[in-house]
């Protein structure tokens, strides 16, 4: 279950710049031990692309995944992942199928976009915070 927010919280945190959001994404990851992604009714993640580089996009929170889905106009489930399970599976497999991890995107599309293993490593540095 994810943590709890009021409409202003949320407001805040959206109000962030991108680094500011990833380092939220960061601390509440690591806080909860879950995290979000976007997925088609057949369960396929959904990814984003520039003409460089593709990336899975992540939140904190079901909520914030939920108002990007408004912003692409797409209707997509919010599937949650577990920290745990993110950081021993998915990161690893993201990074050899050579995807990037898009954190925490906001309405205009601004996005804090990091490789795989730096994430993995940020991931396990917040948790020791926590333990």
């Amino acid at each position: 279950m994810p943590y709890s927010m009021n409409e202003m919280q949320m407001d805040n945190v959206l109000a962030l710049n991108s680094e500011e959001r990833y380092l939220h994404f960061l601390n509440k990851v690591a806080d909860w031990e879950q995290l979000w992604i976007l997925c088609d009714d057949e369960g396929h993640i959904y990814t984003r692309s520039t003409d460089e580089i593709e990336y899975l996009t992540v939140w904190p929170h079901p909520v914030y995944a939920k108002e990007f889905e408004k912003v692409i106009d797409v209707n997509l489930d919010v599937s949650e992942i577990t920290l745990n399970e993110f950081m021993e599976n998915w990161l690893p497999g993201l990074e050899s199928d050579d995807l990037k991890v898009g954190v925490f995107p906001d309405a205009e599309g601004k996005i804090w976009i990091i490789e795989s293993k730096d994430l993995l490593a940020a991931l396990e540095d917040e948790c020791e915070q926590y333990e």
